[in-house]
């Protein structure tokens, strides 16, 4: 990246295109929940259908140098991400973007960034542009929604990556803390509840 942070990405790449040349279509997915298990997943299906995939982590997640701020890093990484990959010997010249949720918002921080231009299509689903509407749905703050993905974060960044299984198993203990997160007052210690060692930047409880 730009400030000399390294993320950690894989490649995958369809049976007869070698690692230096090829015609192959790339598409990109940035992940905040890690690129192995289910979502290692992904590049396996595309390589099968004749694409090749980078997965990334996004910084300081699962390998990736660097502190995870959710959403403020995601276009100059993007950005730097696209014009790193147009780079390599083996980019063909056409680049999708796809992704869910988080990672459809970074695909989003990349059409919003000078990279647009390189971007030939985006597959995109359950997102939005700006989660700042999902954030301040229904005239006001919902706490409950912020609580949920914090304690999401919280798991990924014990298991270096997002567990499927680990995390459906403790869903119902999230449940449990995010209900006593949000009955905590002040509320400005809610975050005590759901992640009391430290957060980047923050504090420790």
């Amino acid at each position: 990246m730009r400030d000399g942070v390294e993320l950690l990405a894989h490649r995958y790449y369809s049976a007869g295109v070698g690692s230096e040349l090829g015609s192959q279509p790339a598409v990109l997915v940035r992940s905040c929940y890690g690129i192995t298990g289910p979502f290692g997943l992904i590049g396996t299906l595309f390589a099968e259908r004749g694409f090749q995939v980078v997965l990334q982590n996004c910084r300081g997640v699962g390998g990736s140098q660097g502190v995870f701020r959710p959403f403020f890093d995601e276009q100059n990484d993007g950005e730097d991400t696209v014009n790193w990959l147009t780079r390599q010997p083996w980019f063909a010249g056409n680049l999708a973007l796809w992704g869910g949720s988080y990672l459809g918002n970074t695909a989003w921080a990349i059409a919003n960034s000078p990279a647009a231009a390189k971007v030939r299509a985006m597959g995109l689903h359950v997102t939005l542009t700006n989660f700042h509407d999902r954030t301040y749905a229904f005239g006001g703050y919902t706490l409950e929604a912020a609580i949920g993905w914090t304690l999401t974060m919280a798991e990924v960044a014990r298991s270096k990556g997002m567990n499927l299984l680990a995390s459906l198993l403790r869903m119902r203990r999230s449940r449990m803390l995010a209900e006593k997160a949000i009955a905590v007052l002040p509320l400005k210690n809610a975050d005590r509840v759901v992640a009391p060692r430290v957060s980047p930047g923050g504090r420790t409880g």
